[in-house]
């Protein structure tokens, strides 16, 4: 199935969560507190304006853990406004 955002919204694939601490230990995704996600933007809507945004297909922002509607497949269609930052 293929997805088009509509008007000022953006289509991100989230970025996996990681399993593993940096010392080995294993962590279970529930235990994650962090309150901030990054993913990659794979789809942008036909309103929202790249050169004044900075939003374009498969640059990577920071978004809110609670932010946009769950799709399958680990995508998130994102209001324009729900994106925090671009991680580089």
């Amino acid at each position: 199935m293929n997805i088009i955002p509509a008007s000022e919204f953006v289509l991100v694939l989230k970025d996996a969560i990681s399993e593993k601490s940096e010392g080995g230990i294993i962590l279970k995704p529930e235990n994650d507190d962090s309150t901030t996600r990054t993913g990659v933007v794979m789809a942008i809507g036909n309103q929202i304006d790249s050169k004044w945004s900075g939003i374009s297909k498969k640059k990577r922002v920071l978004f809110n853990k609670y932010a946009g509607i769950a799709l399958k497949n680990d995508q998130l269609l994102l209001k324009q406004e729900e994106i925090l930052a671009f991680v580089e």
